[in-house]
């Protein structure tokens, strides 16, 4: 009787291990969008982002969430999740939007500010500040001021930073 229990239980873990096999993050998407709200397709793609199968499909799925939070006004969750994909490295998964890392690291920063934490933007900005893309060095010039007003404790210390605007 032990020996048949014993079989069975290394049976449903095989099974288990085998339905939670590694997949791409196209693979992942398209059954996290196939759930019935929004939420639930955060908390799949939340749940099955440690089965990507490669670093570059986890980047991609941390970003997909991080897009869907932040349509949602859940600020402060894609502001984790945009830090969280831009500091796992792994490239571009195979028909995912292609991102780079000082792009993530920008929406991670204009989450933070939506969310009114610019302590948080601060000190994402830090990590792109001395970026040579044009396009990125004008968002850290843009989020830089934002963190400035955002800091202002009345009017008239927004002054120079709406002159700057």
């Amino acid at each position: 009787m032990k020996k048949t229990a014993a079989t069975l239980i290394l049976l449903a873990a095989t099974v288990l291990a085998f339905s939670q096999a590694k997949k791409t993050a196209m693979e992942i998407k398209k059954k996290a969008l196939e759930q019935e709200t929004v939420l639930d397709t955060i908390d799949y793609l939340k749940t099955n982002t440690e089965f990507a199968a490669t670093a570059a499909d986890r980047r991609a799925i941390l970003y997909f969430t991080a897009t869907l939070q932040e349509q949602l006004g859940l600020y402060t969750d894609a502001s984790t999740w945009y830090a969280k994909a831009a500091g796992t490295p792994g490239g571009e998964a195979t028909n995912m939007p292609k991102v780079t890392t000082e792009e993530i690291v920008i929406a991670a920063v204009r989450s933070s500010l939506s969310a009114g934490d610019w302590e948080t933007a601060e000190s994402y900005l830090a990590n792109i500040r001395s970026s040579k893309n044009e396009k990125t060095a004008a968002f850290v010039n843009l989020y830089t001021i934002w963190c400035q007003l955002c800091k202002a404790s009345s009017v008239n210390e927004t002054g120079d930073s709406i002159a700057m605007l």
